[in-house]
């Protein structure tokens, strides 16, 4: 199904328009093991930024890896994964204990039908069909409310018939795979890939993907997808590895089962919590998460990546805009932690487009990819979830092309920055909403540093931003200068994030301000150099909370008249 087609499908709501219910859910860009406890449940605290009803949303088994150069970088993960969930709405604070509000459980009875709209295989980038999803693994459980998703499925939960106000509420989340599994392995031989390996232990799980590790096994490239290392199967008889290992007499190697990590940073200020189980349903269907409520385990603590949902969405009858944040780590926005641990912003929204957009009332989706190029977008493909992400979107609004900063600034699309970014552009336009005729804001983007405080501390960092090739400044000029043209890949809108970086610095209490682009300075507050370990890289790369902080207001200003257009 292609996605103008969704929106003639059953899936397409009447009466207002879908738009983003969700502030913090977003695309998995990672992998991570399950443990000895298999069964993950996360309590993840959101905003819907207006009202919607007839609620929806989905979970994808498969993981963009930005890692992957000259490559498709969405990848299906390895292992099939559990999925419960449950909305809870009327939480109050961020207590353990939110007896007080209503719980809905969700169900996924239609993409487990293969009902049109409810489920996609995210590798071939179209609908899938319930045999298919069958036929790959997938099961239902008898109250259709914990659905085993096989590698690179996308299915939908079914419509929940309910009004989501604006305002806060909570997604419960529950992930499942099988136990994490040390076998032992009797002789020391040689077994090509494919080959049956002897082993004693407890019996992997059958046709279940784990990732293995051990000396002699070919490890996973370091930030690269599960595929770069070993992968191993059980088919109900005979173990096998996917690459060749030799191994010695009565070695161990373990076995992890693989679930997509999205990195929604927790935030414990705004109450998320985590706990694991070696069974299911520990509590994801609880509103009481402490002891006294038969919970146990729990923690909430700020900094740890969570998984959720891809997405919320629900009809709102005012018509709301949604603006879609394609791009990389800046537009991904995971560096922007606070002194107190928290990230973003009070909502828990974080970097400048995300706090402008909750500043200025308008619902977003989080699709950015730390890592990501455009250029790797625009010639290989491979970004289905991405643009799938954007249907239901209106607007398109990034500060992207930072790791394409190096092209030349002529050339081909793909070769050159210019051509690069307007393809990247019509990529999303095409994808969202109104095809051609969405609107695109981009911003410039922000210089380059090439000190870290966090080992240089007290150094002031030296700007690259004006590269010898001068892709990024002319960049700059092109975005200033206007003049677009829409049908040839350029934005709309365009804003001068570069500049306000150095006019927001004094009033932000910011040290070393030079004014203007091209100083050759980065603005920097004392406490980044005093607490490395805030955003990991503390230089001009990644902004922090400060930067977010100013420049958010100036970017919210200009959004109301960007959503009328």
């Amino acid at each position: 199904m292609k996605l103008r087609e969704y929106l003639r499908s059953a899936r397409h709501r009447s009466g207002g328009v879908i738009t983003s219910m969700a502030i913090r859910t977003k695309i998995p860009y990672a992998a991570n093991n399950f443990g000895t406890n298999p069964y993950i449940t996360y309590r993840m605290m959101e905003k819907a930024i207006v009202q919607g009803q007839n609620i929806n949303g989905g979970f994808a088994n498969v993981s963009v890896w930005s890692g992957l150069a000259n490559a498709v970088q969405e990848i299906a993960n390895i292992s099939p994964v559990y999925v419960t969930a449950a909305l809870v709405q009327g939480v109050s604070g961020s207590a353990l204990d939110q007896s007080a509000a209503t719980l809905t459980p969700l169900t996924w009875q239609n993409a487990y039908n293969g009902v049109p709209g409810y489920l996609y295989n995210a590798i071939l980038g179209r609908a899938a069909t319930s045999a298919e999803f069958i036929a790959a693994g997938a099961t239902l459980s008898g109250d259709k409310q914990t659905l085993l998703v096989p590698p690179g499925f996308l299915p939908l939960f079914d419509t929940a018939p309910l009004t989501l106000a604006a305002g806060r509420y909570a997604i419960q989340f529950e992930i499942g795979g099988a136990p994490q599994l040390t076998l032992t392995i009797p002789n020391a031989a040689t077994y090509p890939a494919g080959t049956p390996i002897p082993f004693t232990g407890t019996t992997p799980a059958t046709n279940w993907g784990y990732l293995a590790t051990g000396t002699g096994i070919t490890a996973v490239t370091a930030g690269l997808n599960d595929a770069t290392g070993t992968v191993a199967t059980f088919d109900g008889t005979n173990l096998t590895l996917s690459k060749s290992f030799t191994s010695t007499a009565g070695q161990t190697i373990q076995l992890n089962s693989r679930y997509p990590a999205c990195n929604a940073i927790s935030n414990a200020t705004l109450g998320d919590a985590t706990t694991s189980s070696a069974t299911g349903r520990k509590c994801v269907f609880l509103k009481n998460w402490t002891a006294g409520g038969g919970v146990t385990g729990v923690t909430q603590a700020s900094g740890t990546s969570y998984t959720t949902l891809l997405e919320v969405s629900g009809t709102n009858s005012a018509n709301a805009p949604c603006f879609a944040g394609p791009g990389d780590s800046i537009c991904n926005d995971n560096h922007d932690q606070n002194p107190d641990n928290s990230w973003g912003d009070a909502d828990g929204a974080q970097g400048i487009i995300g706090r402008a957009c909750n500043q200025a009332g308008i619902p977003f989706v989080r699709l950015a990819v730390s890592g990501s190029k455009p250029s790797n977008e625009v010639l290989y493909g491979g970004n289905w979830l991405r643009k799938f992400m954007v249907r239901n979107c209106t607007h398109i609004i990034h500060i992207n092309g930072h790791n394409d900063r190096a092209l030349p600034w002529a050339g081909a699309a793909g070769v050159g920055f210019n051509a690069t970014m307007q393809a990247w552009n019509n990529i999303y336009r095409n994808a969202a909403k109104r095809g051609a005729q969405t609107k695109v804001f981009a911003m410039t983007l922000m210089p380059q540093a090439t000190g870290t405080f966090a080992t240089d501390t007290g150094q002031t960092p030296t700007a690259t931003s004006i590269d010898a090739n001068g892709a990024q400044v002319q960049y700059r000029t092109k975005l200033l200068a206007g003049g677009f043209v829409p049908a040839n890949g350029d934005p709309d809108v365009a804003a001068d994030a570069w500049q306000q970086l150095y006019d927001g610095a004094t009033a932000a209490g910011l040290s070393i301000v030079n004014a203007g682009a091209g100083s050759g300075k980065w603005p920097y507050s004392a406490d980044w150099v005093s607490n490395s370990y805030r955003g990991g890289t503390l230089e001009g790369t990644h902004y922090q909370y400060t930067v977010s902080g100013y420049m958010a207001p100036w970017l919210a200003a200009q959004l109301p008249a960007f959503a009328a257009m």
